[in-house]
């Protein structure tokens, strides 16, 4: 699919004007994480435009004219991410938030990675309820076990770290074109840790407005 997005400048001078100079730095560049597939300027009127580049490889226009009462500068291009982002808004509306779907689960590292993971955390660094035999048949969702976990600091503060981390990366996730995002929470057997921070986690990020879902891959295997 190709998209041309257009902008338009217009210049109205009264009295009209002797002479016109004009920098134009409207030309994009294509990089890694762009590709300019087209991309024009049209003036309006028949001036000279001398194309220039800068001290940091930027392309540059320069516009001369002689006397004249008004001008038009029209560019179009199209770019990777202008299409992208073109789509974005027509389909999916303003808010960042409501363009990317977390996906949040909790594993038991005996049992290995999620492979499609994007970002793995592990909270195998927190104090294991497995070893209070009171807990151990139960899971992090139980209100005794979750409220065991929440009573250390470390706790609390890797919850509202993390919280503010992934707060803070989501809507660059999003500008960069990811539609979806796959968390890892992983303690040893994916029962109690793991499983709490993971809800935690979840829940805080659809408070700040994003879509989530929690899964907890490990939770009927065995410890």
């Amino acid at each position: 699919m190709r998209l041309r997005i257009s902008h338009t400048t217009t210049y109205l001078y009264e009295p009209p004007a002797t002479g016109v100079i004009q920098i134009l730095r409207v030309t994009p560049g294509s990089h890694d994480g762009q590709y300019v597939a087209e991309w024009q300027i049209d003036v309006s009127t028949d001036s000279r435009l001398d194309v220039h580049q800068d001290a940091f490889g930027n392309v540059t226009h320069v516009l001369t004219h002689g006397p004249l009462a008004d001008l038009t500068i029209n560019t179009s291009k199209f770019t990777v991410h202008e299409l992208r982002d073109f789509i974005r808004e027509k389909f999916w509306g303003g808010r960042e938030e409501s363009k990317i779907m977390v996906y949040v689960t909790s594993f038991g590292y005996r049992h290995g990675v999620p492979p499609d993971s994007d970002l793995v955390f592990d909270v195998r660094f927190l104090p294991n309820p497995n070893y209070i035999p009171r807990f151990k048949k139960l899971t992090g969702r139980h209100p005794s076990v979750a409220r065991y976990i929440r009573s250390f600091p470390q706790t609390l503060e890797f919850i509202e770290r993390i919280s503010q981390l992934l707060i803070y990366l989501l809507p660059h996730y999003i500008r960069e074109g990811k539609s979806y995002l796959t968390i890892a929470f992983g303690c040893t057997g994916g029962h109690h840790r793991s499983v709490m921070i993971a809800d935690q986690i979840r829940k805080n990020l659809s408070q700040a407005g994003f879509h989530t879902k929690v899964t907890h891959r490990d939770l009927a295997k065995p410890v």
